[in-house]
């Protein structure tokens, strides 16, 4: 008791100075030690037999991490009342463009049949950026809507519960230096398991498990992913199965922390029937209960026309041609294609929040030191310089559109001060677009086969045509993938991943 008491105290405490604090930045360093102590009460509260308590405070902890993503939201606004700072934004912006090398699309990539360009930062480049990163937030601190992101809302489980169908579960880890946690929501029930699976065994099998898959990337025809796919499973799933709780479940919503947001549970192997979890079950993936909650009201709004998209570079990436083809195949006059300098980050942005579902076939950069400045490569024009950036998304004002990120990495994010963040302050191209108002977002988890990546899209529209669900979408296309020899190693299928939905 006395253990949690003390907890309690220091969360209390945390979340007590949080708010006082006048940027980001200070509060970057101040929680960046202080995410165990969630993990822990979670931990303690499991213990002593009460699960709704130590869901309630892995959903505290992760909406302390989104009150920092809707914080970095405002770094996009380009309404600041301060002239001086927004001229000084202007012009450093332009600098570290110009240090950076100009348009994106002008690299070869090394990679020619992948859509991602390397990250070729110096570190002249990157302490611009931290300049221009600090910049941004005394924007955003200055901006009038600022103070109303000081409060940071989760939801109790029955809230996340009642929204659940019956043949939905929301499964949601908390991963700590002591264990990992798996909590199972369904429309009626609550239930939680220990999986005695510590943070640095946890964070080197999944970084096993991604180079085993990127040997397919290299060539290799040896099936190395196997193995560790089928540890994945039986560390991950088995335990939560064997609660009974996924039985007559169609569909799983996955709230991955820390380390395993970079792993496909959709590839995940069972080692009895050799099946792929994607074979079982439609899975999506969610950044909380509390979140999808949110994002299932933001998805009951839509804007009228039905999808716009682009493609700046249909020669060094053929792949992407033969993706906005089949997508007018598919709607005809209901889609609206922009292709080489129409396809402009310009276009974009102006048109965006018109549109149901916005599809983006380019190249994808993950800036893993600053992650405000990963991208997804469009045409320049207009005064913009063609880098859709992650603080440029995070100030656009969508409205519940699904938005399709046909590049390389851009379900990948980092957090401002390591690559794998001690919480889940995540910042990337999927939540920058979650938090500017889409209600869902296809995101890849590697650097996607451009031949590949075009097969999937053109199978996936087709379901979205034939009025599935994304989700259900989405899981026909990659086992229509996994059932071609040409494609079945989970390399080609496996990458994308749907984030939110409803």
């Amino acid at each position: 008791m006395a253990a949690e008491r003390q907890l309690r105290a220091a969360i209390q405490q945390v979340e007590k100075v949080a708010p006082r604090l006048p940027e980001l930045g200070y509060r970057e360093s101040f929680f960046s030690d202080k995410w165990e102590v969630y993990a822990r009460l979670a931990a303690v509260q499991v213990e002593r037999g009460r699960p709704g308590e130590a869901f309630d405070t892995s959903e505290r902890l992760r909406a302390q991490t989104m009150l920092a993503l809707l914080d970095r939201g405002r770094f996009g606004s380009r309404r600041s009342a301060n002239t001086a700072l927004a001229e000084r934004e202007q012009d450093l912006r332009r600098y570290v463009l110009h240090l950076s090398g100009g348009d994106v699309l002008s690299h070869r990539r090394q990679e020619p049949t992948e859509r991602g360009s390397r990250n070729h930062s110096t570190s002249h480049v990157q302490a611009e950026e931290s300049l221009y990163t600090d910049l941004l937030r005394q924007l955003a601190a200055k901006d009038p809507e600022y103070p109303r992101l000081s409060v940071a809302r989760h939801s109790p489980w029955p809230a996340v519960a009642k929204h659940l169908g019956d043949d939905v579960a929301l499964v949601e880890y908390l991963v700590s230096d002591s264990t990992t946690l798996a909590f199972i929501v369904t429309s009626d029930t609550l239930a939680v398991v220990d999986l005695d699976l510590p943070r640095i065994p946890l964070a080197d099998l999944v970084h096993f498990t991604r180079g085993a898959i990127d040997h397919a990337r290299e060539g290799s025809e040896e099936e190395t992913w196997r193995v560790p796919l089928q540890r994945l499973y039986r560390r991950l799933i088995v335990p939560v199965e064997a609660t009974g709780l996924l039985t007559s479940k169609n569909r799983i919503l996955i709230a991955a922390h820390d380390v395993l947001h970079y792993v496909p549970f959709h590839a995940f192997l069972s080692t009895h029937g050799d099946r792929f979890l994607a074979e079982r079950y439609a899975l999506s993936y969610v950044p909380s209960g509390s979140i999808w909650v949110q994002l299932r009201d933001a998805g009951e709004a839509r804007p009228k026309d039905r999808i716009l998209a682009l493609s700046p570079d249909l020669d060094g990436m053929p792949g992407t041609r033969e993706e906005v083809r089949a997508i007018v195949r598919l709607y005809g006059k209901d889609a609206t294609i922009l292709t080489g300098a129409s396809a402009s980050e310009a276009s974009f942005k102006s048109a965006a929040s018109s549109y149901d579902i916005l599809h983006l076939a380019s190249a994808g950069a993950l800036n893993q030191l600053n992650p405000l400045f990963s991208h997804v490569a469009l045409a320049p024009a207009d005064g913009e310089d063609g880098r859709l950036e992650v603080h440029e998304v995070f100030g656009l004002e969508l409205d519940g559109q699904l938005v399709v990120l046909s590049a390389c990495e851009t379900a990948l994010a980092s957090g401002a001060r390591a690559d794998v963040p001690a919480g889940d302050d995540w910042v990337g191209l999927s939540r920058a677009f979650l938090t500017a108002g889409a209600s869902a977002v296809l995101a890849t988890l590697w650097r996607v086969d451009d031949r590949s990546a075009a097969e999937f899209t053109k199978r996936f529209y087709r379901g979205l045509r034939d009025e599935r669900a994304p989700q259900e979408a989405l899981r026909e296309a990659q086992l229509a993938l996994l059932r071609d020899p040409a494609t079945a190693d989970p390399y080609h299928w496996a990458a994308f991943a749907l984030i939110g939905g409803s």
